[in-house]
Formats: structure tokens, C-alpha cells, sequence
């Protein structure tokens, strides 16, 4: 048998490639087993470090703020409704909720512009307005509750025009996002 694997090669190249997946396969479903154990497990509290330096748990701090009544937490959970818009000496100015970003303050704003100069727009149309105003805008991965964010009328009055303009391939595009 040994003479038969030495004249043939690529059977054994097979055998050992066969034998390297069997191995991952195994290996792989032994991860995914819970092992049986009478011990139950303690979630581990995150510890959170304060501006002062000290290391404490969530739960600490959670209990700290409930004893304080403190009204500074900030709440995670977003606000449902629409955004307030106003319009001021040729700007849209919106406030940040908890939950909102720049395309959903943008979004209402475009929305309040086009109901309140009697726009009808496409959603693609939206979109492009939306996507290009939120670009004229600073970056920002994070707006805080609170913050206001402030768009020119005429950046949105031009893009609606240009969003007007747009050809059925551009809109076909645009409509590949919705």
C-alpha cells in the first residue's frame, strides 16, 4: 500500500486536503456548543470611567443619578414625530432631538419647503435634495440633543431647482438608494 501512495501523488495531496476540512469542520462545530454546566453566570458589570478619574459601574452610576434626581441623563430612546422647522431671515433652522441626525432634520426640512411653497416632488427628487443639502453641511458622525442646525433657503430653493432638472437616467439612479 505504502508503494501504491508513493506512485500516486495526488491521492495523497486529496487525502490530506479531505483531512484538513474534516479538521475545520469539527473544529468549528465544537465552538458553537454550549457546554453543560450546573454553574450560572454573573453578567460582568462595565465599568465606566468618570471625568474625575474614578472607575465606577453602571449600576453605580445608575444609582447615583436616581438618588440625585438628577435630569441630565441623557435618554436613548428617540423622539417620534416630526422635526420643527422654522424659518428665519432666509434660513431653515431645526433643533436636534434625541435620535435625530442631519438627513433626518434635513429630510424635514426639505419637506416643510416644498409643502410651504406648493413643491411636488419625487422621491428621488427628495432624495437628491436631501443627500446635497446634507453635504453642504460640516460633518458631523454625531449631533447632540439639542444642537441647532441651520440650512440656507436658497441652498434648498437651488436644489430643488437642479432636482428638477434631472434626466430619467439621473432619476434612475437616485431611485437605486430608495
Amino acid at each position: 500500500m505504502l508503494e501504491k501512495l508513493r506512485d500516486n501523488p495526488r491521492a495523497v495531496v486529496a487525502a490530506l486536503i479531505a483531512a484538513g476540512f474534516l479538521v475545520v469542520a469539527i473544529s468549528a462545530g465544537n465552538g458553537t456548543e454550549t457546554p453543560d454546566t450546573d454553574q450560572t453566570e454573573s453578567p460582568v458589570p462595565e465599568v465606566v470611567v468618570e471625568s474625575g478619574g474614578e472607575a465606577s459601574t453602571e449600576a453605580d452610576l445608575s444609582d447615583q443619578a436616581s438618588e440625585e434626581g438628577s435630569e441630565d441623563v441623557v435618554s436613548t430612546e428617540p423622539v417620534a414625530g416630526p422635526v420643527e422647522v422654522s424659518s428665519v431671515e432666509g434660513s431653515l433652522k431645526a433643533t436636534v432631538r434625541s435620535g435625530d441626525n442631519q438627513t433626518v432634520i434635513v429630510r424635514q426640512m426639505v419637506t416643510d419647503y416644498a409643502n410651504a411653497n406648493e413643491q411636488t416632488l419625487s422621491a428621488e427628487q427628495k432624495l437628491f435634495i436631501e443627500t446635497n443639502a446634507v453635504n453642504t453641511l460640516p460633518r458631523n458622525d454625531f449631533v447632540d440633543a439639542g444642537q441647532e442646525i441651520t440650512v440656507e433657503e436658497s441652498v434648498v430653493a437651488d436644489l430643488v431647482q437642479k432636482s428638477t432638472e434631472l434626466d430619467a437616467a439621473a432619476i434612475a439612479r437616485w431611485s437605486a438608494y430608495l
